[in-house]
């Protein structure tokens, strides 16, 4: 997923660079170096998070996050040693809400997200 969101950044970095060259600009205007600074940050927006937790942790922060939710099935028996032991255990399916995903989206492209843009 990331190397996606970097790939386009790329692609916008490029399409700058492009039009820029087609007229004439300074490329030590503070403003072009502003624009392409931002567009470095935005290319690797979790460089800084150092492990797996700060990232779950940074994400389930956010209110666009949408948490999956694990329902049980049932429940089975379950060999637990050679024994012939067994022991009851739950069959569970964890299951991600297609509609608070959709208007999690929308919220966030309509600008009504307000933790989407902080990093």
């Amino acid at each position: 997923m990331f190397d996606l969101f970097s790939s386009s950044v790329d692609i916008l970095r490029q399409s700058a660079v492009d039009l820029l060259s087609n007229v004439a600009y300074d490329p030590h205007d503070v403003k072009v170096r502003n624009f392409f600074d931002i567009l470095d940050r935005l290319s690797k927006p979790f460089e800084d998070v150092d492990s797996t937790y700060k990232l779950q942790k940074y994400v389930s922060n956010l209110s666009s996050n949408v948490a999956p939710v694990e329902h049980k099935l049932g429940q089975r028996w379950h060999a637990v040693d050679s024994q012939q032991q067994q022991k009851l255990t739950d069959d569970k399916f964890v299951y991600v809400s297609v509609q608070q995903t959709h208007t999690a989206l929308v919220k966030m492209l309509a600008g009504d997200d307000r933790n989407f843009a902080t990093a």
